[in-house]
């Protein structure tokens, strides 16, 4: 086994992601109330959160702030951003499969 710095951050990374892999909903929960706080934050001032991902940025946000508390809200970001990860390592997995079946 390498001892290098390299080798190990190379290890590290890969058992973090393994880690991951088995514990999908991990954080979840602190993530949503952090969420849940920002938003809360936001509208008591009235402040403008413009770090969402674009599908996420196109929601009517009058609507939206009328049709769901922040609870709500806070669960469709978190959703919302679940869905977009899962897609893409889907597209990510038949891109894989793809290139060794044509053999790029």
């Amino acid at each position: 086994m390498c001892g290098r710095p390299e080798c190990q951050a190379a290890r590290q990374r890969f058992s973090d992601r393994r880690w991951r892999e088995r514990n999908p909903a991990y954080d979840v929960d602190r993530r949503l109330r952090a969420l849940q706080a920002r938003l809360e934050r936001a509208a008591d001032t009235g402040e403008v959160i413009r770090r969402e991902p674009e599908p996420l940025r196109r929601l009517p946000a009058e609507a939206t702030r009328e049709a769901l508390s922040v609870t709500g809200l806070a669960v469709l970001v978190v959703f919302g951003r679940l869905l977009v990860r899962s897609s893409q390592e889907e597209i990510l997995g038949q891109l894989s499969e793809i290139t060794a079946e044509n053999g790029r």
